[in-house]
């Protein structure tokens, strides 16, 4: 495989990408988290950003490709890694993870990056390449007693009030659900709401594995398929969504897969009921990260949904 070098922090996913063989490096110095408004500061008014970065030009140098995952201040730093690039035969990778907002436009990142994406629809809107959203097969879901019928587990982004809303009504529908909302930048709308304490991935998938349901809110103009979808994916979890996308991609099924807005939603209960049915081992292997790499490095673009054939 080529030289993959992924800048990501060495957290949960970053460990999972390099037992993938991916080399991960972190675009920031490690910081007191006191100094990280500062931070932030400079990145916004462009002042001195350079003193935050860690030591990127030994390390882009010795990859093949590069991927930088879209942020607020990654155009400015995608600009940055260009100054610090010797070899012109490295291909740059600016992946959206999420969906495409002003602050990191494409229009934003110097064309030598191609840019890739989760959603189709921005693929449309901004002539981006379209690969899948990915997840991991190493990843393990222990069984444990059943403790909800649906869980949510997630920032708030604008959708507390929708939440408490289908919350009231799953209560209603005698059914017992939970979520974990996490404050964010939007939370100051709701300032009597008590927020849930952000958690670490694994203890995240200790509340999945006490569910029967994973509850999916994709945000306003996203399509693409969110993490939410993965793990119903690969760990056999029932999935309510509002992402009526969903019913494009091979891994759609209306006895795993209920949609808000299709769906009539007082048959959730019976939904709930029905057996889980086994997706073919190929298609979640087309979502599995050694997979989505694999299309990145042979500019293999896929057109609508998931459809190739790995075998």
């Amino acid at each position: 495989m080529k030289r993959v070098l992924f800048f990501n922090e060495h957290d949960y996913w970053g460990g999972k990408m390099e037992d993938e063989g991916v080399k991960i490096f972190p675009l920031y110095k490690r910081i007191p988290a006191i100094l990280k408004p500062l931070r932030v500061l400079c990145f916004k008014y462009h002042f001195w950003p350079n003193i935050w970065y860690a030591k990127w030009k030994e390390v882009v140098n010795q990859a093949e490709v590069v991927i930088l995952p879209a942020s607020n201040f990654s155009p400015l730093i995608a600009k940055q890694l260009l100054n610090k690039i010797v070899n012109k035969e490295i291909r740059l990778i600016y992946w959206y993870w999420d969906s495409v907002r002003p602050k990191f436009s494409p229009s934003k990142v110097p064309d030598r990056w191609e840019k890739w994406s989760f959603d189709k629809a921005d693929c449309k809107r901004f002539s981006l390449k379209y690969n899948s959203t990915y997840y991991f097969d190493t990843i393990k879901l222990e069984k444990r007693q059943t403790k909800y019928d649906i869980i949510f587990i997630g920032q708030d982004k604008g959708r507390l009030s929708t939440l408490l809303q289908l919350n009231d009504a799953f209560e209603k529908m005698g059914l017992v659900s939970y979520l974990h909302i996490v404050r964010d930048r939007k939370a100051i709308l709701h300032k009597k709401y008590s927020y849930n304490k952000r958690i670490k991935y694994n203890e995240a998938i200790e509340l999945l594995s006490q569910s029967t349901a994973i509850l999916d809110l994709i945000q306003d103009n996203q399509s693409g398929l969110t993490l939410r979808v993965m793990e119903s994916l690969f760990f056999e979890k029932k999935l309510i969504t509002n992402n009526q996308d969903i019913l494009n991609y091979n891994l759609y099924k209306k006895e795993n897969i209920f949609v808000l807005g299709k769906d009539r939603q007082e048959d959730i209960p019976e939904f709930l009921e029905i057996p889980y049915k086994k997706i073919d081992d190929e298609i979640i292997a087309q979502y599995e990260f050694c997979h989505w790499l694999n299309r990145i490095i042979n500019n293999r673009i896929l057109e609508d949904g998931i459809k190739e054939n790995i075998s």
